[in-house]
């Protein structure tokens, strides 16, 4: 009984975080790539922004205080958007990959005011924002760009 019901919890839990990522746009953004597809297949299962992985991984791990008790797998499809049909992984990402299920930390956060920080995040914007999500390139940029300090 005990599994039954966790399991439903489980799912449940699931549902109302994809109701979420339907609801408020900071999610949305980046679950909208799910929702992009042009043709429904098997692969759209796998279209999903990285950030929307990284947070969803959060939802599906269960914590006793410090504790790690359960972790969600994560899945990798590289495919060519266009054709949907897999790719080799690049050797550049799938060192990435390796590094992270080796434990490895694979991010390196860096802080600071526009003025420093402008040429590093400038191409990352343009890249995930703009190109990727379709972003209006006067929504993305701003004249508080200049004021805000990246913590």
């Amino acid at each position: 009984l005990k599994a039954v019901l966790t399991l439903l919890a489980f799912d449940l839990t699931l549902y109302l975080w994809h109701r979420l990522n339907h609801t408020y746009d900071a999610l949305w953004m980046f679950h909208k790539v799910h929702h992009s597809d042009p043709s429904m297949n098997v692969s759209t299962a796998f279209r999903l922004h990285f950030v929307e992985v990284v947070l969803t991984a959060m939802v599906k791990s269960i914590f006793r205080g410090d504790k790690l008790l359960i972790s969600a797998e994560l899945i990798y499809v590289f495919a060519n958007p266009q054709t949907q049909k897999s790719q080799p992984i690049p050797d550049v990402l799938r060192h990435i990959l390796l590094v992270f299920e080796a434990g490895e930390s694979v991010v390196e956060l860096k802080t600071g005011n526009w003025a420093v920080m402008q040429a590093l995040a400038s191409p990352l914007r343009i890249e995930v924002f703009v190109k990727e999500q379709e972003i209006n390139p006067e929504l993305e940029w701003d004249d508080a760009d200049a004021t805000c300090v990246l913590k």
